[in-house]
Formats: C-alpha cells, sequence, structure tokens
C-alpha cells in the first residue's frame, strides 16, 4: 500500500511540475510577444561603410552603423539625405584619434556627436540612436 501512495505522490509532483513548465512558457512568450521582453529595431537605415583617415598619420577607421529613427516615415525623406548625411558624419569621424576611439567612452561620444550632427543635418530630431554594427581601427 506504501508504494501506491508514494507512487501517486511522485505522478502528483511530475504532473504539477509540467502543468507549472508549461505555464511558465506561456507567460513568457506573452510578455515577449507584447514587447515587454525585447526592444524591436524596426525603424532603422543602414549606411554603407565608412572607411576614414584618423588625426593621426596612418591610423584609419573602417564603421558600419545603423541610425535608429522615432518614425519609420521619415527614412524615406532621409534616402534622400544621405550623401549630406554622410558628407556630415565623415567629418566628424576625421577629427578624431585612435586613441579617442579605442575607449567606451570615446565610442558613446562618437555616438552622440553621430547622433547632434544628424538631427542638424536633417533638420529635426529624427535620429533617436546609432548603432556600430563593424568597428576597425588600424
Amino acid at each position: 500500500m506504501n508504494v501506491f501512495k508514494i507512487s501517486e505522490i511522485k505522478n502528483y509532483f511530475l504532473v504539477s511540475s509540467l502543468i507549472f513548465g508549461l505555464l511558465f512558457a506561456i507567460q513568457s512568450e506573452q510578455s515577449f510577444a507584447s514587447g515587454s521582453g525585447s526592444k524591436e529595431l524596426t525603424n532603422l537605415l543602414s549606411l554603407k561603410t565608412f572607411v576614414v583617415n584618423l588625426q593621426v598619420a596612418n591610423r584609419f577607421l573602417k564603421v558600419d552603423m545603423q541610425l535608429e529613427f522615432e518614425d519609420a516615415h521619415k527614412i524615406e525623406k532621409v534616402n534622400k539625405e544621405i550623401p549630406r548625411l554622410r558628407d556630415a558624419i565623415i567629418r566628424i569621424l576625421t577629427n578624431k584619434t585612435a586613441n579617442e576611439l579605442l575607449t567606451v567612452e570615446g565610442k558613446d561620444i562618437l555616438r552622440e556627436d553621430i547622433i547632434k550632427v544628424s538631427n542638424i543635418t536633417l533638420g529635426g530630431e529624427e535620429v533617436i540612436d546609432v548603432y556600430f554594427t563593424d568597428f576597425v581601427i588600424q
């Protein structure tokens, strides 16, 4: 008789664990689907690779970046302004030294400078963030 009761207890805990696991998985998926799990990046504009000389002789920077816009509809307008935008960004990049860009703080300053000059060039507060997807100093 005791063996039967132990078996029932094991089954109860097994079923309870399975139900808890399923409920947890459903809750996690609902949180992710509602956006509370992560930020969806749909308002991004990829710019062609930048390869520029840095301030110090014989030092180069190769960087790929994406600009995030508050509104995806603004990207259509920005496509017409890409030459002006790239020129403004190149001016910033070529005024930096390798030592400035090797630190996290230097990259953060560069990010803020690019946001600022992009918004000035585009005539509004359209760019809300910059993502470096490739960053090589040689």
